[in-house]
């Protein structure tokens, strides 16, 4: 009975803390998503919410595995949308330190090391 016990608070935190980042991460980048693409996340949140309030250990196992493929979907949709908004600013950073000579001295082989000194922005 324990067992049973703490394996159910277990899942109810862990869908829990799931529901509470989803929602997060939903109201972050919703500029950066559809509308479309949010509306299974939100069904799946709903349901998971009910699960949470049932208190029912299969029924939360269960919303946890579904809204854990659900919002890995949408991070794979932001991901994707990240990476070719970052790509098409490298090609134009890209482009323009190719206009400028690229940065490199004109007299350094492709082995030479050219000390710089940079300022982290972190």
């Amino acid at each position: 009975e324990d067992k049973k016990r703490h394996e159910e608070i277990q899942t109810k935190n862990q869908l829990d803390s799931l529901v509470y980042n989803t929602e997060k991460t939903i109201n972050e980048n919703k500029d950066k998503v559809d509308a479309e693409q949010i509306k299974p996340l939100e069904g799946a949140l709903a349901s998971a919410k009910k699960a949470l309030e049932s208190g029912e250990l299969e029924s939360m196992k269960k919303e946890l595995e579904n809204l854990n493929q659900v919002s890995h979907k949408l991070a794979e949709l932001m991901y994707k949308a990240s990476a070719s908004s970052a790509q098409g600013s490298e090609t134009q950073a890209g482009e323009q330190s190719a206009g400028n000579g690229g940065g490199t001295q004109p007299n350094a082989k492709p082995d030479d090391v050219i000390d710089a000194e940079f300022k982290d922005v972190n």
